[in-house]
């Protein structure tokens, strides 16, 4: 059988063409779906649920209970409150001002406005300053340019030529230093 991603792809497909899927109350049995029937589904679901009022956010009722509209905080959040694990917000982001936590885990991306200041127990840094890890449960600091790349010396080991490298146990893309200081990558 051919891979899905190979077969032609119809433009526009039309509502009685069909989708293949999983029954998932006997045993993820693979089905045909029609389009037609799975906006059929849609239709009376919001049918059920509703389409809301505008300032209003859908809201759980718990597993097996469907959801309904609720009125929001205002503005334009979704208050939660009394999380005691973590939250998973999907695709979805947080967007906070002048954030004090003793504690705030980034698990793919933290970004940092143009206009943020990062401040470690009142030190803002210096231009050009490096923000500087201290290993773990050890707050971090600010280093100079050049006291970092003072303490960040890189020894290598010193050889006549290429063959002299590879000779001495080196591979290729390592690297080496000649006598006169000239760093060279084993090739």
């Amino acid at each position: 059988m051919a891979k899905i991603s190979t077969y032609p792809i119809i433009n526009p497909p039309l509502l009685t063409d069909i989708l293949i899927g999983s029954d998932v109350a006997n045993s993820n049995v693979t089905k045909n779906f029609a389009i037609e029937d799975i906006l059929e589904l849609l239709s009376d679901y919001y049918a059920a649920v509703g389409t809301g009022t505008a300032g209003y956010v859908l809201t759980s009722n718990g597993a097996g209970i469907a959801p309904t509209w609720q009125a929001g905080s205002g503005g334009s959040f979704v208050p939660y409150t009394g999380a005691t694990t973590n939250v998973n917000l999907g695709a979805n982001a947080i967007a906070a001002q002048n954030v004090e936590s003793s504690f705030v885990e980034v698990y793919e991306s933290l970004y940092i406005g143009s206009d943020c200041d990062i401040n470690l127990n009142g030190d803002e840094g210096n231009a050009g300053d490096i923000l500087l890890s201290q290993g773990f449960a050890v707050a971090p600091i600010w280093q100079t340019q050049s006291t970092f790349f003072a303490n960040a010396v890189l020894t290598l080991p010193t050889y006549a030529s290429n063959a002299a490298a590879l000779a001495g146990g080196l591979v290729q893309g390592q690297l080496y230093a000649s006598a006169a200081g000239v760093v060279s990558i084993v090739l």
